[in-house]
């Protein structure tokens, strides 16, 4: 109860890091469009993947940090944690240094032969991209420090700096755009508000965690132990984001730049609509990672509970992405905007549930000291998706991308899941009852996405959320969870009777 409560709460301050940034990108990205245009626009959205994929550098070191101390900590080695810190860090700024290099270097054949970034547009994006080099090695070094307060369970001091810094990844280019609108000057506010957000997160470190405050410890004996734990979750830290942002590169090179704009948009929305998976799957990793060595049957009850979790919270924005696609795109973007893009977000909508279950195996397999399957998996998919990528690109446009994307999520997740019951016999009831509800989600889904008239729609709509509430009130809730919501509901109830009492009155 102690475990589930702290993933709860951590669940909760990962939800209001992530919330603010949504909102700010809900405001900002029309006004962004509208300033910059869609060619720029679409620049714009591959310069926030450089940014935010960059971590790819980090070669599974920050990943391994949060395990490593989490079981440290949990196992009461506290001894452990200077060294583990200290040489980590340097160790990530080290591998940022070279990162940082790479795009340097290469810059100018990312920008004329991987983007195809138009030829008015090809100085912005060099320049832009040299500046984001230069601060590569302190964004990857502030992965190590929010992992470490991970690891602490600290997440409220994590997203007390990752919500300002997401609203003003967001408010920070649209500024920028009004008074001047030049990547140059994007990038550059970009790269000045993560340094300042590292020096946010090294000062909470040093106040959370007293072993800090000690000796610096560089132990070359911990550097294998990083990287051999690190080392299968490069092959994913490198991989994973490549396959969950090229498709927006692979748009620009077989279709427009233009198209990168619809295509980036659908995909944003769908990424922000992930804030309590995300929330959920960060929760869980430092709670997964401190049971494995000490109580193998806790972690087989927390991933139960987390697939139950994971569908509540999915499913229903899913269903409702797909329902009010056509109507929500045209009222926030417009009419032209909404038929160019309502297929692949519904599609998108599809294959982010999907994807959303499978957080919960990917963590487990990480935590559980077998980075290397989910590894593995990784490396058989990517073939096949720039395959899938290539050709379906080429013959239904960005709808073709969507499908790609989705189809790339479903056989990731059905992989991860296997893996997960290869580790653990015990885990495939819930494995089994999760395929029952998967295959109804997708019927309701398929549904939804027939062009019909916007009556009919609601009202499908309304009734696989009716069925699906009665369906998680008495399939996926225990009783004492339902118990649990029955007394705040009850609580909710009686703070209100006297304010009702007083306004009757």
């Amino acid at each position: 109860m102690q475990i589930a409560k702290s993933v709860t709460r951590n669940t909760f301050w990962n939800v209001v890091g992530q919330v603010l940034p949504v909102a700010a990108a809900i405001l900002a990205v029309p006004l962004l469009i509208a300033r910059l245009g869609q060619d720029r626009f679409g620049v714009l959205t591959m310069v926030w993947v450089v940014v935010g994929y960059s971590g790819l550098f980090d070669f599974g070191v920050g990943r391994a940090l949060t395990a490593l101390v989490a079981g440290a900590l949990g196992s009461g080695r506290a001894q452990e944690v200077p060294a583990l810190v200290w040489t980590s860090l340097v160790l990530m700024f080290g591998l940022g240094v070279v990162g940082g290099g790479v795009i340097l270097l290469a810059s100018p054949w990312l920008v004329h032969h991987l983007m195809r970034i138009p030829a008015a547009l090809s100085p912005e994006m060099i320049l832009a991209l040299r500046v984001l080099a230069a601060a590569i090695p302190v964004i990857i070094g502030s992965a190590g420090l929010v992992g470490i307060l991970e690891a602490c369970q600290r997440f409220d001091l994590a997203n007390a700096v990752r919500a300002p810094l997401g609203v003003a990844s967001y408010v920070g280019p649209l500024v920028i755009a009004i008074t001047f609108p030049n990547l140059v000057g994007i990038a550059i506010f970009l790269a000045a508000s993560r340094i300042v957000a590292a020096a946010a997160y090294f000062w909470l470190c040093w106040r959370a965690m007293p072993e800090m405050r000690g000796k610096l410890l560089f132990t070359m004996s911990v550097v294998p132990r990083v990287l051999r734990l690190g080392g299968w979750m490069t092959v994913s830290n490198l991989i994973s984001p490549l396959m969950a942002s090229m498709d927006r590169f692979f748009v620009g090179a077989l279709i427009s730049t233009a198209a990168v704009a619809y295509y980036a948009t659908s995909q944003e929305v769908v990424t922000r609509s992930t804030v309590m998976p995300v929330a959920l799957a960060g929760a869980l990793f430092p709670s997964f990672a401190g049971a494995s060595a000490n109580n193998k049957q806790l972690n087989v009850e927390l991933f139960g509970r987390a697939l139950d979790y994971m569908s509540v919270l999915t499913f229903p924005l899913a269903l409702a992405l797909v329902g009010l696609a056509p109507e929500g795109l045209a009222l926030w973007l417009g009419k032209g905007f909404a038929q160019a893009a309502t297929m692949a977000l519904q599609i998108l909508a599809c294959g982010m549930f999907v994807n959303s279950l499978a957080r919960v195996p990917f963590t487990f397999l990480q935590a559980a000291g077998r980075p290397d399957l989910v590894a593995k998996a990784h490396l058989c998919e990517l073939p096949l998706y720039v395959a899938m990528l290539c050709g379906l690109a080429l013959l239904f446009g960005i709808k073709g991308v969507a499908i790609a994307w989705s189809l790339r999520v479903l056989a990731d997740a059905a992989i991860l899941f296997f893996f997960s019951y290869r580790l653990s016999a015990d885990l495939w009831p819930a494995i089994r009852r999760l395929g029952k509800l998967t295959l109804l989600a997708c019927l309701g889904f398929g549904i939804l996405m027939v062009p019909s008239p916007s009556v009919f729609r609601y009202g499908m709509l309304t009734g696989m959320l009716g069925l699906f509430c009665y369906l998680s009130w008495t399939v996926l809730l225990t009783p004492d969870e339902q118990q649990s919501i029955r007394r705040l509901t009850g609580a909710w109830r009686r703070a209100e009777a006297p304010c009702v009492e007083t306004t009757k009155s």
